[in-house]
């Protein structure tokens, strides 16, 4: 394991300026790690966002050791910064191999006067090849950051809360049954993430209906991970059993939901016999159900930046079919696409033009600030091609 030494204590000036310099290393290692490693759509993004946070946790570290800024500041990014480096070495999965080098007890690096340039040769003489470098910094920017934390102590006066939010309007007679299914979300939570201070609650105001989750910073990303996972299982576009690892608990979700169906159909079978009879009872079941189910799944996993994009896009007049087209191609998008994605987006690509001709436009010009290099240029690319095909 890297080691630094640990003779130090409190947040003085002193700690600050010294955390700062390590910063430096923290954004350096992260920076090469994203000039060499390759990494899918989806980790790529992540180390963007780490990357910018570390360079929040520089600059913040700097602005407190000169009274410019409060502590506070520095430790909001570094509890993110800490979150989004979990979220990317467990998405890599480093080998034996990886671990074995950096568990190493002996070996050290000075907290003065370093560099990357140190490390490649610490590299090289434990036997690792230059071309595999790039697999180690992320490893070693958690350890840098470990050390700042051990300088600052900012974990503990740091009471950086953060809050994901979500609305959704049901009928009246669907209240229940939505409450039920939102509520679930907290089980999830108690069984992956007891160690962690997670709060899941909802909120009812006349007819809407407010999730809240309230976490630590840092934790915020892996939690929308979850809430994502989670409704794409109401959607059953997942299993469950890839969003709890145990089948017992997989078990629990699926049968939770199956009674969620099974209490709207029999709530909506009464209310429309009595108001109806018996006519179309069948087809108003199965539409009732379809659109609770995709009514609570798309609260789930729209993001709010899907939200503020589809807002960007769309206005009041834009169609139904419209709308859900322009999510299924953001989500993609914000997930990250490839060649293969390339009929499945292509065929809503089509679609909206064919609908509402100018809507692609907007989607083009927005996604090139949005969302990564690759998805980025694949989507221009492709909705270039529709609008040469089917112009206004």
């Amino acid at each position: 394991m890297w080691n630094f030494d640990n003779k130090h204590g409190g947040t003085s000036r002193a700690n600050l300026e010294r955390a700062y310099r390590l910063a430096g290393l923290l954004v350096e290692a992260l920076s090469m790690a994203s000039s060499e490693i390759t990494l899918n759509n989806i980790e790529q993004k992540i180390l963007h966002d780490a990357i910018k946070s570390a360079e929040n946790v520089q600059l913040y570290l700097e602005q407190a050791s000169t009274g410019e800024r409060s502590s506070e500041w520095f430790a909001a990014e570094a509890i993110a910064l800490k979150g989004q480096l979990a979220r990317l070495t467990t998405r890599m999965r480093i080998g034996p191999k990886e671990a074995k080098f950096l568990e190493k007890p002996n070996t050290k690096i000075s907290t003065e006067d370093k560099s990357l340039t140190i490390i490649r040769q610490d590299l090289r003489e434990m036997g690792v090849e230059d071309s595999e470098h790039s697999r180690y910094f992320i490893q070693i920017a958690q350890q840098v950051l470990e050390e700042i934390e051990s300088i600052t102590r900012y974990s503990e006066f740091s009471a950086v809360r953060s809050t994901i939010v979500r609305t959704i309007k049901p009928k009246s007679e669907h209240k229940q049954v939505v409450l039920s299914v939102l509520n679930y979300f907290g089980r999830i939570v108690e069984q992956k993430y007891k160690d962690k201070n997670i709060v899941v609650k909802t909120e009812q105001k006349d007819d809407e209906i407010t999730f809240v989750i309230e976490m630590d910073a840092g934790d915020k990303g892996e939690i929308n991970d979850a809430l994502y996972q989670y409704g794409q299982v109401v959607l059953e576009e997942q299993d469950p059993s890839k969003l709890l690892p145990s089948m017992v608990q997989a078990l629990e979700l699926k049968h939770k939901l199956d009674m969620a169906k099974m209490e709207l159909k029999h709530t909506t079978e009464l209310l429309h016999t009595e108001r109806y009879g018996y006519r179309n009872r069948i087809e108003f079941l199965e539409d009732e159900v379809s659109w609770l189910k995709k009514a609570i799944g798309d609260s789930l996993t729209l993001n709010n930046d899907l939200q503020a994009m589809l807002s960007k896009i769309s206005t009041s007049k834009t169609s139904l079919s419209v709308q859900e087209a322009l999510k299924f191609v953001i989500r993609r998008a914000f997930d990250g696409i490839e060649e293969t994605d390339r009929n499945s987006i292509f065929e809503k690509l089509v679609d909206i033009q064919k609908s509402e001709p100018g809507v692609l436009e907007k989607l083009k010009n927005i996604s090139e600030t949005v969302f990564t290099h690759t998805t980025s240029s694949l989507l221009s690319n492709w909705i270039t091609t529709v609008l040469k095909s089917l112009p206004e």
